[in-house]
């Protein structure tokens, strides 16, 4: 049950997770291209399962992910954190009346060069894992369903609706390095979230959840809909 699972509480950065060692490397157009048709033909060929977690900072998002690895034999989960680009490169945009990088929309990141790199890794996965056995994999991630392409991939897309206050209440007892400077939240972080928000609300194929339910009913909600899905198939 999701009571028992071990959160991560561990320092976040702002290029990810502390484990995680990511060598850039940016795709051109038709490098993504290639990338996400030998991916589809991957999939259908073997029988792999994509499954998108998607909401705004501090929603949920990587506690619902490890309870739904943790229930589901054979997957495995990336994380759109993991490729933030490192402090101090040159991509990331400076804002003068926080001063501070804005970490949540560099357009580019998420656009191109996230995507390019996110397909990489799925295929990696899918290569390595998942070879001739049905499989699922978790991606995980704060606009993984705002960028068309990136999302046909997946199967099934679940949202997590969290308020303002719920959300910057959470991130106040988060450690960031670098850390959050006095009105980033407010001048950055949900500013940028509506936005994205605002592309994708009333979408048929996103099951959002909203605020108000318990950790361990989200868990039941979202385990028991996957569990249907895929006996249907």
């Amino acid at each position: 049950m999701l009571s028992k699972i071990e959160h991560e509480d561990r320092k976040r950065t702002r290029q990810g997770r502390e484990t995680t060692d990511v060598e850039w490397v940016e795709n051109t157009a038709d490098e993504t291209d290639e990338i996400t048709s030998s991916l589809k033909n991957g999939i259908k060929l073997n029988n792999v399962f994509i499954i998108g977690i998607s909401g705004p900072s501090n929603s949920g998002k990587t506690s619902l992910t490890s309870c739904l690895k943790k229930s589901l034999p054979g997957s495995a989960h990336i994380c759109q954190d993991d490729y933030f680009h490192p402090p101090g490169d040159d991509r990331l945009t400076w804002i003068p009346e926080v001063q501070h990088h804005n970490w949540e929309g560099n357009v580019f990141f998420i656009r191109h060069g996230f995507y390019g790199q996110r397909c990489k890794k799925i295929k990696e996965i899918f290569m390595e894992e998942v070879q001739d056995k049905p499989s699922i994999l978790l991606v995980e991630g704060f606009t993984i369903f705002n960028y068309g392409p990136l999302n046909e991939l997946f199967d099934k897309r679940y949202f997590l609706v969290t308020s303002k206050e719920t959300c910057q209440q959470r991130r106040l007892t988060r450690d960031y390095d670098p850390p959050d400077v006095p009105g980033y939240f407010d001048k950055v972080v949900w500013p940028h979230y509506k936005q994205t928000y605002s592309e994708i609300t009333g979408r048929v194929d996103i099951n959002f959840i909203k605020e108000g339910m318990s950790k361990e009913e989200i868990f039941t909600q979202v385990k028991n809909d996957i569990d249907i899905y895929l006996e249907s198939l």
